[in-house]
This record gives structure tokens, C-alpha cells and sequence, in this order.
């Protein structure tokens, strides 16, 4: 998958050098815009691929804490008092 995604992003930002614009700063301009672009959809597809680990990662309370809002309730929870719920912040 990273190969096709990478050459993509190769291809996309090399078709982009084929277009003729009169002015050389706009032509910069344009395929630095790509280049961002294609980068930052790639660092996305990174993140997103690996929810658990690095700066941005999901711990467990945001699960703890959506296991009281689910409606169905397991007679195997640990029932707990109103006090000792995780709270969402």
C-alpha cells in the first residue's frame, strides 16, 4: 500500500512540473502547494493507521469512559457508583 501511495504522490507532484506557467515563482508556487498537500495526506493516512502509538494517540480512558454511555449493558461490567464513573473531558 505505502508503494502506491507513494508513487502517487511521485506522479501527482511530476505531472505538475510538465504544466507550462508563464511565471517560474507561480509555477513554484503551485507544485510546492501539491508537494504540501500530497505530505500532509500521507501524515494522515499514518495517523490514522496507527491509532494507539505516538503523540496522538487514543488511551484507554477515552474508552472507559464510553463504556457508561453505551446502551447495552453486560451483566459481566463492574457496577460502580455514580461517584466512581469515568467522566469525558
Amino acid at each position: 500500500m505505502w508503494v502506491v501511495l507513494a508513487l502517487g504522490g511521485a506522479v501527482t507532484i511530476g505531472f505538475s512540473l510538465l504544466f507550462s506557467v508563464e511565471s517560474y515563482a507561480l509555477h513554484l508556487l503551485v507544485v510546492g502547494a501539491i508537494a504540501v498537500t500530497v505530505a500532509l495526506v500521507l501524515y494522515v493516512v499514518v495517523q490514522l493507521e496507527n491509532p494507539f502509538v505516538g503523540t496522538e494517540a487514543i488511551g484507554p480512558e477515552a474508552f472507559e469512559a464510553l463504556r457508561w454511555l453505551s446502551p447495552v449493558r453486560s451483566s459481566r461490567r463492574r457496577r460502580c457508583s455514580r461517584s466512581t464513573r469515568p467522566t469525558l473531558r
